[in-house]
């Protein structure tokens, strides 16, 4: 009985982790404009860099409200964890021959601007 409260407790996340600082919205615009590149295609969604860099005021608001979410339950969604690869022959290979490939990954804009932000946040909590 004991060994299973120790073992419950030492799987409980971040035990011993402070909660993260909340996100604010100037981090989220600051992400998208330096770090997603607009002209980038778009993963298996439509959202683009593009589309991103554009949104108002209101959406920039509402994006942020989920990434705090996001950090408050430590639940990273898994859809957002799904990526496409698409594979294609170098110039001048066969494509038969599996060396000759390249493989190109896709994902989509909204997870990689939170893995930016978390990128930020991460080396301001290791800085400070």
């Amino acid at each position: 009985m004991e060994e299973e409260i120790i073992t419950n407790e030492l799987n409980v996340p971040h035990q011993m982790a402070l909660p993260m600082k909340k996100i604010r919205i100037n981090e989220v615009k600051n992400v998208i404009q330096r770090k997603i590149h607009p002209t980038k295609a778009p993963g298996y969604d439509p959202i683009t860099g593009k589309f991103l860099q554009e949104l108002s005021q209101k959406d920039l608001r509402a994006i942020t409200q989920l990434y705090n979410a996001i950090l408050r339950i430590e639940h990273f969604p898994c859809r957002w964890k799904l990526g496409q690869i698409i594979m294609s022959a170098k110039p001048g290979k066969t494509p038969q021959d599996i060396r000759s490939l390249r493989m190109y990954s896709c994902r989509r804009e909204q997870p990689a601007a939170a893995a930016a932000i978390a990128a930020v946040l991460g080396t301001e909590a290791t800085a400070n």
